[in-house]
């Protein structure tokens, strides 16, 4: 959790099986973190205090691994 109050999880939506991050907050609520276009699941790993996230963007094989930021509320963005 950082000092703005967000924290990041990973999670599923209730009736998806796919699996991907999520960022929390008491003013925004629950919101997806869509994983990397091409990939299909997301986790979150850390949120600093100016909201930047960190996570893991994976392919459906789980064969391609994928890390990303996510600056200002936007899509997660490969880092590598």
């Amino acid at each position: 959790m950082n000092n703005l109050g967000q924290v990041v999880v990973p999670q599923t939506w209730p009736g998806d099986t796919t699996f991907h991050g999520l960022v929390s907050s008491q003013s925004t609520g629950m919101q997806d973190i869509p994983p990397i276009p091409g990939d299909t699941y997301s986790v979150a790993r850390a949120i600093n205090d100016l909201g930047v996230m960190s996570g893991l963007s994976l392919y459906a094989t789980v064969t391609t691994l994928h890390t990303f930021v996510v600056v200002d509320g936007g899509r997660a963005t490969p880092t590598n």
